[in-house]
């Protein structure tokens, strides 16, 4: 299991290993800077025929880089070490540089303007100055080698985490832009917010039950994904009811992609209840799809036993913003207690009425907005979210009781005992109707009795999966949401 932490739980997790397993610092600095080093001369030897540098700072991260030059000079190499910039130099840190010295390691001070070093003519740059104790923004001296190293032809590899980043995630515009990067021990969020290349992670010897008793995020992944669970001898009341209340005049396409999602991931049933003008629309939409249209004029009598006998609702996708819209949802809201998915223009109807939102709370239903979506839920700017993207979702879902899965280039789910990254997908799901898409799965997953929170998680890492194996034969700016709807399970699934 791949797990994600903020930096204040990795700062915990290495103070417990410290304090009660009684490992020095100095240890687990070795051991960081041994794996970092062995992983290089594994994966990159090919790129250290030129000179190579290691960029250090004064605390632990630039230990590390120093533990990093001591093994490569043991190998034959000839790193340069570059102490960057000025400050208080930790134990652990000065331990290794002195080493450094008694080893001859070329140490090269670059600490202001006028003592500088150029990163020109160097085929190899380790990064290791700033670590996740970093806050803040970088002073000038940081900035202009920063901007230096992303404009080198240099291959740069980054220790734990590029400097500059914030390691909680969210926007950081003056950090080393990496073409690698060794997360040590464990993830941290912004590995998963900012989608560094090439990333790598190295176990250090901390005890995996330090980590996961600080209720660690986890990354899904193909070796820790799962789907529901298919029978030999299942029927299809085996696999669930998906009722959906989507569609509207002008948005009907939303309900055609998240209905045909629904039954092409699994579900056993799926009914359609729509907008009472789209009858002739939806009439030819799948012959495998109930449909019908939802009538305010009957108090919602059909829609009603449906969702008494449905698994699992979806409500939102071209549900529009009309008065109609509005009181069907707010009936949906008041009357449905199956697990719910509210997506799109259901999202912007309960941002407009943030009233119905008290009764929504610890209730089994997923919120599923994209940041703009999530930004009028939440009334903070864009730029708000962008500064601190995993604070402020865990802040609404913690204040509103409320189970979120926010979709952007990577997806991360969170209610108030889980968060949960998925990195899987690409550029081909960046087109109107992926999100519909998305919440048909999901509702589908639900259905078919998969938990909540699994459901959500595990459906973005299926849809990013299609997107994916439809490289192989189509470019990215080729694949539509109905390219994605064909082809979903193109890897068959176990049965049991």
């Amino acid at each position: 299991m791949n797990w994600v932490l903020s930096a204040k739980q990795m700062q915990a997790v290495d103070h417990r290993t410290i304090e009660e397993m009684g490992l020095p610092s100095r240890l687990l600095m070795e051991n960081a800077g041994k794996a970092c080093a062995e992983l290089i001369l594994e994966r990159f030897s090919a790129l250290m025929f030129g000179k190579i540098a290691v960029l250090c700072g004064y605390g632990n991260n630039g230990g590390d880089g120093l533990v990093i030059a001591r093994y490569l000079n043991n190998r034959g190499y000839e790193p340069q070490v570059v102490m960057v910039g000025q400050g208080h130099q930790t134990e652990d840190n000065r331990i290794n540089y002195d080493l450094c010295k008694y080893l001859d390691i070329e140490i090269i001070e670059h600490q202001s303007p006028e003592q500088s070093w150029e990163p020109g003519g160097y085929s190899l740059i380790i990064d290791a100055i700033f670590g996740i104790g970093f806050k803040g923004e970088p002073d000038k001296l940081h900035q202009d080698l920063f901007h230096k190293i992303n404009r080198s032809d240099a291959f740069v590899i980054s220790i734990d985490i590029p400097s500059g980043m914030p390691a909680d995630g969210g926007d950081s515009p003056s950090c080393v832009v990496s073409d690698a990067c060794i997360a040590i021990e464990a993830y941290k969020y912004a590995h998963m917010t900012n989608r560094i290349a090439d990333l790598s992670l190295v176990r250090i010897g901390i005890p995996v039950f330090y980590i996961t008793e600080h209720n660690p995020a986890v990354l899904i992944e193909r070796d820790n994904h799962q789907y529901p669970v298919r029978h030999w001898d299942a029927h299809k009341g085996s696999y669930g009811r998906v009722v959906i209340i989507a569609g509207s005049p002008g948005l009907s396409g939303a309900a055609i992609l998240c209905t045909r999602s629904a039954l092409k991931s699994g579900a056993g049933y799926v009914y359609l209840f729509h907008h009472p003008d789209l009858a002739d629309i939806y009439g030819q939409i799948s012959p495998e799809v109930l449909i019908s249209a939802y009538d305010p004029q009957d108090g919602y009598a059909r829609l009603a036993e449906a969702i008494k006998q449905a698994s699992s609702v979806l409500i939102g996708p071209g549900l529009g913003k009309s008065a109609q819209a509005r009181d069907v949802l707010r009936y949906v809201l008041e009357n449905c207690r199956k697990p719910m998915v509210i997506d799109a223009d259901a999202l912007n109807l309960l941002a407009d009425n943030p009233e119905w939102m008290e009764q929504l709370a610890d209730r089994e239903l997923v919120l599923t907005p994209h940041w703009g979506e999530f930004c009028r839920l939440a009334g903070i700017s864009l730029q708000e979210l962008k500064t601190d993207p995993i604070n402020y979702l865990q802040t609404f879902s913690t204040e509103n009781k409320l189970a979120v899965l926010l979709k952007s280039h990577y997806t991360v789910f969170c209610d108030s005992t889980v968060v949960a990254f998925n990195l899987n997908g690409n550029d081909g799901l960046a087109t109107g109707g992926s999100g519909d898409v998305l919440a048909g799965i999901i509702a589908s997953f639900e259905a078919q009795g998969m938990p909540l929170g699994q459901a959500a998680i595990n459906a973005s890492y299926l849809l990013g999966d299609t997107a994916q194996a439809l490289v192989m034969r189509m470019d990215t700016a080729a694949i539509t949401p109905t390219d994605i709807v064909e082809n979903l399970f193109a890897c068959p699934i176990d049965y049991d």
